[in-house]
């Protein structure tokens, strides 16, 4: 299964992003980088020289997160991919398959109506989990 992925930044640490990407760009097809910061552009050399799967979007201002998911999507939508991981600039797989994992775990609880496999974490303080989109796979 090829997948593609989306991190969104924001002002970022971009050694910390490099570190956090590395925990999954491996197993990905391409990572789209979204970059909301509004000085955007700083980092684009930096990242596409760091891997050829990565490429870098920005609007030199922050267009938000949902325009960012939106934009993204529609690329990734046109370019025949089922699926998009997301994750946020500060999020990473700690162990070193984590991914991996992730992705077996998602393959075998995948259904024809699945529309979006995630982590959540149970507050003790709320009824329902909560959901994330970072780290999420989306159909």
């Amino acid at each position: 299964m090829k997948i593609p992925g989306l991190v969104i930044l924001y002002n970022p640490n971009i050694a910390k992003v490099i570190s956090n990407v590395s925990s999954y760009l491996g197993s990905l097809e391409v990572l789209y980088v979204f970059d909301n910061s509004d000085n955007g552009n700083l980092y684009e050399e930096i990242l596409e020289d760091f891997s050829p799967k990565i490429k870098y979007y920005s609007f030199n201002k922050n267009k938000g997160i949902a325009f960012a998911l939106n934009y993204i999507s529609q690329i990734v939508y046109e370019s025949n991919f089922e699926w998009i991981l997301t994750m946020d600039q500060d999020s990473s797989f700690l162990n070193p398959n984590g991914f991996d994992n992730y992705i077996r775990s998602f393959l075998k609880e995948l259904k024809d109506k699945t529309a979006i496999f995630s982590p959540y974490v149970k507050d003790e303080n709320k009824d329902q989990p909560q959901f994330y989109t970072s780290g999420a796979l989306m159909n």
